[in-house]
């Protein structure tokens, strides 16, 4: 995973491989390949924290991250630390919203 540095060519790498990349105002967040996990970019190069395990789908806001469970029958919204609160039921996806 690269970030453009820019201008020109320049590209600075800051992350390994990613399955799906989400971003918005509160932060940029990566599964991983497998879909197993998902982290959250810490700001500097090759610094991530994992946030939470496996997920069907994922939307970031302005002050969250939401996260639709693999069976699609819970929404839970994470904010900081590790600890995610169940917001809804079954979906068949999440669209972010600021």
């Amino acid at each position: 995973m690269y970030r453009y540095n820019g201008s020109g060519t320049a590209w600075t790498q800051v992350g390994g491989p990613a399955d799906w990349l989400y971003g918005g105002s509160y932060g940029l967040f990566a599964t991983t390949p497998n879909g197993s996990a998902i982290y959250g970019y810490l700001g500097s190069p090759n610094n991530w924290a994992q946030v939470g395990g496996a997920g069907y789908e994922w939307a970031v806001t302005d002050g969250a991250i939401y996260g639709l469970t693999p069976n699609r029958q819970e929404v839970y919204r994470w904010v900081s630390g590790t600890t995610w609160t169940a917001v809804g039921g079954p979906a068949d996806q999440i669209v972010p919203c600021p």
